[in-house]
């Protein structure tokens, strides 16, 4: 049906819907088991969810000391990803109609939009530990109603792809410059790049991925019979001489020539055609995108948590304490007498000051 063709230039491959009623879980088996044009879609982010499952798992219950829960609620998030979308993918032959359509594209879109949030709580409360109260509660209250706006624009039942598209497209902009605001104490105070680093990594990932999903390419190219057949013709040189040679001969024999180069530029045209249907079409590309932006974004926030484990804020006594280690520091350095350093160490130790922390 045309309802369940979203890139027109995919030609081949599609799944006939179940001559039965089927349960879901059965169907999902065998779309997973069987290999058509979703089946790296499904594969890619298969694999994918059982990366950050085991890394939420390992987060959790294995890793030692505290547990990272910044890092954890990031990987939750790509797991929902990923989840919402091998649904889709895989169960997209059994929608009956339009409605259906929209009901199971549903589960893809949901993903996307509460990966996007959660993935951005890492850097809104985590991302530096100076910042203030009032100001995390506002990022967070945007992030919540960018999300809430573009849920009630996106899961209306008319809604087209482009609009779709747009609304998640405003929200993750939105998130990422959150984001980016929110880290960016690491690189005014302190010069710590990584956090915002990876972070604008994992965007860029985003754009270029989504903008070779949008563009069709490289499937669209082969759709037009066109193409140049310096892709496709493999020894160009003997047939340049061929023609050359049929040219000079008389018309009929030209003809001949042409139709048969004609017979093989459309034989190996069909062939790649065919090919990119199955495997290296731009939705497969965009799959691998965001498993790599995922990735990228999951490495930002343990540098997320790195930083605010090891930050200490003005004010704090902690922060006190560490100026006045510096000094501490400073001073032994032009202190060669070692008994004139061991008298500057009591002296900082036993001081009361130094003591209140911990007391």
């Amino acid at each position: 049906p045309r309802y369940l063709r979203y890139n027109y230039y995919i030609r081949s491959g599609y799944r006939p819907p179940p001559k039965t009623k089927i349960s879901s879980h059965r169907n999902l088996l065998r779309s997973i088991c069987s290999f058509h044009n979703e089946s790296v879609n499904i594969w890619t982010h298969l694999f994918a969810l059982f990366m950050f499952l085991l890394l939420a798992i390992y987060e959790l219950f294995i890793r030692s000391g505290h547990i990272r829960w910044c890092v954890f609620i990031t990987c939750f998030a790509c797991v929902l990803t990923f989840y919402g979308s091998i649904m889709y993918h895989s169960s997209m032959n059994q929608c009956q109609c339009q409605k259906d359509y929209h009901k199971c594209l549903n589960y893809d879109v949901m993903g996307v939009l509460l990966s996007c949030t959660f993935s951005g709580i890492s850097p809104v409360i985590y991302g530096y530990r100076c910042n203030y109260p009032m100001l995390v509660v506002f990022a967070f209250l945007v992030l919540t109603a960018s999300v809430t706006f573009a849920s009630l624009k996106v899961f209306q039942q008319n809604v087209t792809a482009s609009i779709r598209g747009k609304y998640i497209a405003i929200h993750a902009v939105l998130r990422t410059v959150l984001a980016l605001a929110m880290v960016s104490g690491n690189v005014i105070w302190h010069q710590r790049m990584e956090s915002i680093k990876w972070h604008s990594i994992g965007f860029i990932l985003l754009i270029v991925g989504g903008a070779i999903n949008v563009s069709r390419y490289p499937e669209k190219l082969f759709v037009n019979k066109y193409v140049s057949s310096f892709f496709l013709v493999r020894d160009r040189a003997k047939l340049k001489i061929k023609i050359d040679a049929a040219h000079k001969k008389n018309c009929e024999e030209m003809k001949s020539v042409m139709q048969e180069t004609q017979d093989v530029y459309h034989e190996l045209l069909d062939a790649i055609r065919y090919s990119i249907d199955y495997i290296g079409n731009s939705h497969q590309i965009w799959h691998v995108f965001v498993i790599l932006s995922c990735i990228v974004v999951y490495y930002a926030c343990v540098w997320d948590d790195l930083y605010f484990q090891n930050t200490v804020c003005e004010g704090n006594d902690l922060y006190e304490l560490a100026q006045r280690s510096k000094l501490m520091m400073s001073d032994i350095e032009h202190v060669r007498d070692q008994s004139s350093m061991y008298a500057v160490a009591m002296d900082l130790i036993f001081e009361p000051s130094f003591l209140y922390p911990f007391s």
